[in-house]
């Protein structure tokens, strides 16, 4: 049986917020018609017994361990019967109906083929929901904290949908609320698996706009969301996840002279990052949580670049 949109939501170990995220889509979707598939990565918190209790009508899938986000994803992509997915994480809620919100953007233009919802925090303010895509003039900004220090002015434009129209084309989206046109999905063979998380909803954008389709965001499409409630649980490991997937993605898609000079630059951001946490934190104006963020960061670059040097293989 087919439906308009398969939502599709990974989870590990987020039982309660999953049960409420399910619940608001039950509540506040109207008119169209959907099927929710839950992908569980080995939960150990019983959220499988939750779903088969309380929502008998979801999609279970369960793995046997921890897939990551891009590859447990497209298992449940490979179950779903809706002419578009939405990729939702456990930490959302669905608002005023925004899956049909969502849905209207396709039927506006055919060239399209993914659609970002407008991200809110809990209390009402705006999270930023699009981003330009990673290149060299974005990571020189970030080594020597140009978007930092401009921040406020720059940063309320970014996040306030107030400021653009309805539907606005952006670079990409974060897989946080993403709806895609499921034969786009398959043409474009899903989510780049070697990505375990974080990067992979780049990735996805930027291979969509290659082929020809434009990326959107839905100003008017809200979704409430808490933040990393999953990714917390693991924050070594997203730290290297997030270091070798920048890496990986410059690789992936630029050429080996950006790729290595991309690397370079992220040498020089996170050393610029301990010199200047470590002065703030000897005058005592700066946490030491944040030299220790800038010590690991520069660590793992250093470690993951060595290794690409030793073997370029490792991330083709």
């Amino acid at each position: 049986m087919t439906c308009e949109v398969s939502v599709i939501i990974v989870n590990w170990n987020t039982k309660d917020l999953l049960h409420h995220c399910l619940s608001s889509i039950y509540t506040n979707t109207h008119t169209v018609s959907f099927e929710v598939i839950v992908v569980d990565n080995s939960s150990k918190d019983l959220s499988v017994d939750m779903v088969k209790r309380d929502f008998p009508g979801v999609i279970l899938i369960e793995n046997d361990k921890n897939y990551g986000f891009a590859k447990a994803n497209n298992i449940g992509a490979s179950k779903a019967s809706g002419r578009y997915l939405l990729f939702f994480n456990s930490d959302t809620l669905i608002i005023d109906n925004c899956i049909k919100r969502m849905v209207k953007c396709f039927e506006q233009d055919k060239s399209i083929g993914i659609v970002g919802a407008q991200l809110v925090r809990p209390n009402g303010q705006y999270q930023r929901s699009f981003f330009e895509f990673p290149c060299l003039k974005s990571e020189l900004k970030k080594a020597f904290f140009v978007d930092y220090i401009s921040r406020g002015r720059v940063k309320p434009k970014l996040n306030n949908s107030s400021n653009f129209d309805t539907l606005r084309e952006v670079d990409q989206v974060p897989g946080t609320a993403m709806m895609i046109d499921r034969d786009l999905f398959r043409r474009l063979k899903g989510f780049d698996e070697s990505y375990f998380m974080y990067g992979e909803d780049a990735d996805l954008c930027f291979r969509a706009r290659l082929f020809g389709k434009k990326v959107m965001l839905c100003a008017e499409a809200h979704v409430v969301h808490y933040g990393s409630k999953s990714t917390e649980q693991w924050p070594d490991r997203l730290l290297k996840c997030k270091i070798r997937n920048y890496n990986l993605f410059f690789r992936r898609h630029y050429s080996l002279f950006k790729y290595f000079l991309s690397g370079t630059i992220h040498f020089i951001e996170y050393l610029n990052g301990v010199l200047l946490s470590l002065i703030l934190a000897i005058l005592r104006k700066g946490k030491i949580k944040t030299l220790s963020y800038f010590i690991k960061s520069l660590s793992y670059q250093i470690l993951y670049f060595l290794q690409i040097l030793i073997n370029e293989r490792s991330i083709r």
